[in-house]
């Protein structure tokens, strides 16, 4: 089955925005977490307070959204 380039080119489109609307739920809120500290914390290099923010709060409300 041959994919047409629009179509190719809408879902990269919404799948770059799906991602760019998690990365940004991850980090935004009243406590402010960088892109390098959001990535250790899901990677699970850090344990920290922000670490346990992320993985325990903000993910599974991302997620569920």
């Amino acid at each position: 089955m041959r994919c047409r380039p629009r179509s190719f080119t809408a879902l990269l489109t919404l799948a770059l925005a799906g991602a760019a609307a998690l990365w940004w739920a991850l980090t935004a809120g009243e406590l402010s977490v960088s892109f390098d500290a959001a990535f250790a914390a899901l990677s699970g290099a850090r344990g920290d307070v922000e670490a346990q923010m992320i993985r325990g709060l903000r993910l599974p409300r991302a997620v569920a959204a």
